[in-house]
């Protein structure tokens, strides 16, 4: 008998697993926005979101940046407004949620854009010294002291407006309002036409200024603004400036001052008094303090009425003058002030004098 056997292959499989471990820079910080950054322009507000990758959080921070470019260090956000035609360059660090980092250095260009100051972004007027007695009209003797200039992109339609609109000059809490000239709005000529932002065709109306005190008076910063639209629109800002001395003055109105006459009757004892045709006014600058003296042409202080006037040297009559001596000027917007001119002669100083036409010039010194 024979016998069979049936034979199993066993084959075993023994599978083995290798873990390996894995590094490398997939998921390191990098700074992904590429240099150069977006062109920007002069005088127009520029801002751009840096991009990176790594693992969140991100944080941003810079070494080298213009005064006028900020980085925000959550967000990447560079802004800022450029003020002239430049390339900036600066550097900018990313760190990652693992405090890896990457470092760019960036550079900025900056080009003349659609509108752009040339030169200084700040101006002045002077309205120089004004007299508040002048004849009624507005005051036009003003001068640019410091221009701005700009310039324009033959496609720009340009306005300008200011803050305050209807700016003022001040002294100490009194204000005098004024017109600042500036450039009419419209459209550049050329690509590099200088454009003048002020004009002297700024004013100061005559009722703003005739009852205002005196000193030097000076406007707060008048903000300009240029805005413009065409292939695109913008803005930029000047500063501006003014300042006008109002001066202290005084003048006397007509008519002319008149005669005093004294009718003397040496036989009627007393005072007797003088009449005057025409009393003496004065105008002067608001609340400047003014004061007046007299001189007797025969009699110096002591005036005396003189049978050789103008000569002087004859026979004389004492006699007293009287006026305001002091007064506080009201301005140039109303009536004059009156001197209150008088005089007076007692019967001591003419019972004895002979008979005749005496005369005496008195001479009036106003000091302001």
């Amino acid at each position: 008998m024979s016998a069979f056997f049936n034979k199993t292959t066993v084959i075993l499989i023994i599978l083995l697993t290798l873990t390996i471990g894995l590094s490398g820079t997939a998921h390191a910080a990098n700074i992904t926005t590429p240099s150069p950054l977006p062109t920007g322009y002069a005088n127009v507000f520029y801002q751009v979101t840096l991009a990176g990758g790594g693992r969140p959080p991100r944080t941003w921070s810079a070494t080298g940046l213009p005064s006028w470019l900020t980085l925000n260090a959550t967000t990447g956000l560079l802004s800022g407004t450029p003020p002239a035609v430049n390339t900036y360059t600066f550097t900018v660090t990313m760190t990652d949620g693992n405090a890896t980092t990457d470092t760019v250095v960036f550079s900025l260009p900056v080009v003349l854009g659609e509108c752009s100051f040339i030169g200084t972004s700040t101006g002045s007027i002077s309205f120089s010294a004004i007299d508040p007695s002048t004849t009624p009209g507005p005051i036009t003797n003003n001068a640019v002291t410091q221009q701005v200039l700009f310039q324009c992109n033959t496609t720009v339609t340009y306005s300008i407006a200011m803050n305050p609109a209807a700016p003022s000059l001040d002294l100490g809490g009194n204000t005098i309002p004024f017109t600042l000239g500036v450039a009419a709005p419209g459209q550049n000529i050329t690509n590099t036409t200088q454009i003048p932002l002020l004009t002297t065709a700024s004013t100061i109306l005559i009722a703003n200024y005739q009852n205002a005190p005196a000193g030097l008076y000076a406007s707060g910063n008048v903000l300009v603004t240029v805005s413009w639209t065409g292939t695109s629109t913008g803005m930029m800002t000047a500063m501006v400036t003014a300042n006008g001395t109002i001066l202290n003055i005084c003048k006397v109105l007509p008519p002319p001052p008149g005669t005093l006459t004294f009718d003397i009757n040496p036989s009627v004892a007393g005072m007797t008094s003088a009449t005057i045709s025409s009393d003496l006014q004065v105008q002067c600058t608001m609340n400047n303090n003014v004061t007046i003296s007299a001189v007797s042409a025969c009699g110096g202080a002591s005036p005396k009425l003189d049978t050789a006037y103008p000569a002087c040297g004859g026979s004389t009559i004492n006699y007293t003058f009287s006026y305001l001596a002091g007064i506080t000027g009201q301005g140039f917007g109303g009536a004059g002030i009156p001197l209150n001119i008088s005089g007076s002669a007692t019967s001591a100083n003419y019972e004895n004098a002979p008979v005749g036409s005496y005369g005496d010039l008195q001479t009036l010194t106003i000091t302001y």
